[in-house]
């Protein structure tokens, strides 16, 4: 009977393991929004700037399901494992090579900067 009771509570353990979900956290790649549901049209929780910290929790056609600053929500798959974008610049002489200019963007007008 000892023995019966010992392999319940073996397996209850084990499937406790099983059944448990780890993040692993990661850096986000660049700034994204952070979706309620893993579509473009779901409510935007919040947004992620570049370098953040998430815990991703599962990955499944283009969407992450992450937790960012203790909600749970969703970005896009390349803000976690697609290229790196590297916004500084290594030269800071040529910075002044650069101008501003208002660009249409989404629904409204945004500033970009363009470098020679």
């Amino acid at each position: 009977m000892a023995l019966c009771q010992r392999g319940f509570m073996s397996l209850g353990l084990l499937v406790g393991l099983v059944g448990s979900t780890s993040a692993e956290p990661v850096k986000a790649r660049f700034d994204t929004y952070f979706y309620q549901a893993p579509r473009y049209t779901a409510r935007v929780l919040d947004e992620v700037q570049t370098q953040a910290s998430l815990d991703v929790i599962s990955c499944e056609e283009q969407w992450c399901r992450v937790r960012y600053g203790g909600t749970e929500g969703y970005v896009r798959d390349l803000v976690v494992h697609g290229p790196q974008i590297d916004i500084s610049h290594k030269d800071k002489q040529n910075l002044s090579n650069c101008f501003k200019a208002d660009q249409p963007g989404g629904n409204a007008w945004q500033v970009e900067r363009f470098c020679h």
